[in-house]
């Protein structure tokens, strides 16, 4: 059964191959070093036995931190960022990026040869081993339906162990989430009836978890009017060829270009915030992002909560940080390219033609801030969110 679902994922997986090739060359070469350098830690970390939950990457910090203190849990980390993350919690963390490495490295090649389908298959004979060797109740997944992730959900079938995901971003290409997940958990009602309107046979599996961070809504008392906006924040995401959105990095530079011109004529100033994979695979982009004027990079070590703080509006093409911007009072809009969708119709303007919608927008003052409560839960506390979900899944 795992070599068809390889195959299916192998499939996903071929354009983002072609396209980070030279980048990720650099990154096993990295990712060789951390090895050797964390090597000692890896040990220390090896909490086999009685583990309630298994959490794949620590993405949702103040969740596995809330959790943590709940039941006995064990962090798979990804990457030297998660384990850093694991070791600066306290959580009981295991290496994994060997692994990462091994399985991801399948995915390099043109067509998955008999040679290449063995070799899987034997990295999947070794990963369930690591299932049977730490034996936990479940595992909780921070993503939908990535090539590794579900190279681990696989082996949890196999192996017997229950699988559960909790929505990190904005989720697409879910359609077959039910195969490789028992529980599919959403931040709102809003999501919840999108799935349960476009993906029937996700509705039995999905349920709402609410916002999974610690900060609760804290909406500004000094909200400025449209024309006293000063600053805005573009949040970034990756341009990586797919059959979902097709469109170019070259369309989305001269959106963002012509969102920075108009801005300029506003005395509007204008940062772009990148996502954390355009820093690792596509640092060309940012390098022609920051040549445009009347804007700048922000520094990476910027949280989301700080640009939260610091700008008044956020544009973006599909980051579900735009959505949190919005429930955090801000004004946002999110710019359509290709064949992206309006995130949330009623809850965010959109625009299509730049020039002449946002000049319009900053004119007639028709820009909103702020969220209904509708698509994202967060009227209780993380820790009331916790239980509930440890009540449904253990």
């Amino acid at each position: 059964m795992y070599i068809d679902e390889y195959k299916l994922t192998f499939k996903q997986q071929l354009d983002r191959n072609r396209y980070r090739e030279n980048n990720r060359a650099q990154l096993f070469k990295y990712g060789s070093y951390v090895d050797l350098f964390l090597n000692s830690l890896k040990k220390s970390y090896r909490h086999f036995g009685n583990v309630e939950l298994l959490f794949v990457g620590s993405k949702l910090y103040d969740l596995v931190e809330c959790t943590n203190k709940k039941v006995k849990c064990l962090v798979l980390s990804k990457g030297s960022r998660s384990l850093k993350e694991s070791l600066r919690g306290g959580f009981a963390s295991y290496y994994i990026n060997k692994l990462v490495n091994d399985v991801t490295r399948t995915y390099r090649s043109e067509e998955p040869d008999i040679n290449v389908l063995k070799e899987y298959s034997a990295i999947m004979k070794k990963t369930c081993d690591l299932f049977y060797k730490i034996r936990p109740r479940a595992v909780v997944f921070f993503s939908n339906t990535g090539a590794f992730d579900r190279h681990l959900s696989i082996a949890c079938k196999k192996v017997n162990i229950q699988t559960h995901r909790i929505q990190h971003g904005w989720f697409y290409g879910v359609e077959d989430l039910n195969q490789v997940s028992d529980t599919f958990w959403v931040w709102g009602r809003y999501f919840y009836d999108k799935i349960k309107n476009n993906y029937v046979k996700l509705s039995d599996i999905t349920h709402v978890f609410g916002y999974p961070h610690l900060m609760n809504r804290r909406i500004p008392n000094n909200i400025p009017s449209v024309g006293e906006i000063k600053y805005a924040c573009f949040i970034g995401q990756p341009v990586v060829p797919n059959d979902v959105y097709k469109y170019t990095f070259d369309e989305k530079l001269e959106k963002i270009e012509l969102i920075a011109q108009i801005l300029s004529k506003y005395k509007i100033s204008l940062v772009y915030r990148p996502h954390g994979t355009e820093r690792r695979y596509y640092n060309n982009h940012l390098k022609q992002i920051a040549k445009i004027s009347n804007i700048q990079i922000t520094n990476r070590r910027e949280k989301l909560k700080d640009a939260f703080n610091k700008y008044d509006l956020f544009f973006s093409v599909y980051s579900t940080a735009l959505v949190e911007a919005a429930m955090f009072g801000k004004y946002t809009i999110q710019v359509l390219i290709g064949k992206i969708k309006p995130m949330i119709v009623d809850g965010i303007p959109y625009v299509t033609d730049v020039e002449r919608e946002l000049q319009y927008m900053l004119n007639s003052s028709s820009l909103r801030a702020g969220l209904d409560d509708y698509y994202i839960e967060n009227n209780t506390t993380l820790d009331q969110r916790v239980d509930k979900f440890l009540e449904n899944i253990l």
